[in-house]
């Protein structure tokens, strides 16, 4: 079966890589209401999809996490 559907661009590319910076470092239950603060920000006029880019924030950090594993 074959769809229209155009791939969806990464949620983390959305955004300012200062914002990206301080999103990973935000503490798990802080993170989605930080996304919200910075949604509600003139520069992003709430066009951030806040439960994709949590998801995709969670995801960067278990793959750091794992690479920091790896280290000796």
């Amino acid at each position: 079966m074959r769809t229209n559907r155009e791939p969806v661009p990464d949620p983390a590319l959305a955004i300012d890589p200062r914002d990206l910076a301080l999103l990973l470092t935000t503490e798990p239950g802080a993170l989605l209401g930080r996304i919200m603060a910075l949604n509600r920000e003139p520069r992003y006029h709430n066009t951030l999809d806040a439960i994709r880019l949590a998801m995709r924030l969670m995801e960067l950090r278990a793959q750091q996490r794992g690479r920091d594993d790896r280290r000796p």
